[in-house]
């Protein structure tokens, strides 16, 4: 007679896996056997991800709630719930092979085989302790992503602001026409003609831009960069966009005379994506 020791079942909460989990609970019951009910869950890979599960609340704590509230019908049957973060595929058919391996080391008394498999599943654990803490710290990234975008929302309105129109220059006053005295003509008093205004044309965005952009081909990097501040503050559009990645670049780089700053560098990514200019996003190490 076939020797059934343990009976794992995975779940993904649907009525299939219900149905499925009656069987499990029937060969329990017949064999003696444990019960382990798992439901694997994949990882968030980018911060699309991350901010999408935020709005959905904390699915951990849900899911563990779904998961031990799976119970038998008949008590007294001993039940182990697993949660763990990953591919699903891959997690049911890895926690399937360790548990196998650990019946077989059971089974023939091989001491060191058992020390071997309570080696790797503390190895899996730390992984999973890993992953979750690379999740943990996106969800942070996310977080601070999405206040920098709330604070930027009222810089965006003031820069779609109508730029001030350049101040015309005065015409010079016409000197006036010589009174006649008597036979003597007075000669003309000569009117200095007065110097042309300044021009004061505001710099378009595109100008900054392409400014910072030769600046920053001859190493100038600390002046092209205060030039992609500003017309990233001032401009609004594609060229404003651009400036912002640029930028964001740079804070992720790190060049001569802009520190490296991670946090600051989204910031200015976000920016990028709000005027319409595509930013890749970095897969999960």
């Amino acid at each position: 007679m076939l020797a059934i020791r343990t009976v794992l079942h995975p779940t993904d909460f649907s009525e299939s896996s219900a149905a499925a989990f009656r069987l499990a609970c029937a060969l329990v019951r017949d064999y003696g056997a444990k019960l382990v009910v798992l439901h694997a869950y994949p990882a968030p890979v980018t911060l699309d991800d991350v901010a999408a599960r935020r709005l959905a609340g904390e699915p951990e704590k849900s899911l563990t709630e779904k998961l031990h509230a799976i119970q038998p019908n008949e008590p007294g049957h001993p039940v182990i719930h697993r949660l763990v973060e990953g591919r699903p595929a891959d997690t049911i058919l890895g926690v399937a092979l360790a548990r196998q391996r650990e019946a077989e080391a059971l089974k023939s008394g091989d001491v060191a085989k058992q020390r071997e498999l309570a080696e790797l599943t503390r190895q899996r654990e730390a992984a999973a302790q890993k992953q979750a803490d690379l999740t943990r710290q996106r969800e942070a990234e996310a977080k601070v992503a999405e206040s920098r975008r709330a604070e930027l929302a009222p810089l965006q309105a003031e820069s779609g602001r109508k730029a001030p129109e350049p101040v015309k220059a005065v015409e010079p006053a016409r000197p006036a026409e010589p009174v006649k005295l008597a036979a003597v003509t007075p000669a003309p008093v000569p009117v200095p003609t007065p110097a042309p205004a300044p021009d004061t044309a505001p710099v378009s965005i595109e100008t900054m831009l392409a400014r910072a952009i030769a600046l920053e081909r001859d190493g100038k990097t600390a002046e092209a960069a205060r030039l992609l501040r500003q017309a990233t503050r001032e401009g609004k559009g594609e060229a404003a966009g651009q400036a912002a990645k640029r930028y964001g670049d740079m804070l992720q780089k790190g060049v001569p005379g802009v520190a490296r700053d991670y946090g600051e560098a989204l910031r200015y990514y976000e920016i990028a994506r709000l005027n319409g200019v595509e930013v890749p996003v970095a897969k999960s190490r």
